[in-house]
């Protein structure tokens, strides 16, 4: 990564706003490609997995409405 722009790449660590919001943003977005594929692997009909179900189905939708507002459905 590099703080600033034709600097050199620093391992950190660094705070800057521009690179946190990027790299927490692509973490979110990984997070809910692997939640995806874990979820494949919990029975559909079982009891105790319906709420989380419904609470990462709705944490999903909102950090794709905050990250990717022109996207339809959005």
């Amino acid at each position: 990564m590099r703080p600033q722009k034709d600097g050199d790449a620093v391992i950190g660590p660094f705070i800057e706003k521009t690179s946190l919001e990027a790299v927490l943003s692509e973490m979110g977005r990984l997070a809910i490609q692997a939640c995806k594929h874990l979820i494949a692997f919990f029975p559909s009909d079982w009891q105790q997995g319906v709420a989380p179900r419904l609470g990462f189905a709705e944490a999903t939708r909102e950090w794709l409405a905050t990250f990717y507002p022109e996207a339809p459905g959005a």
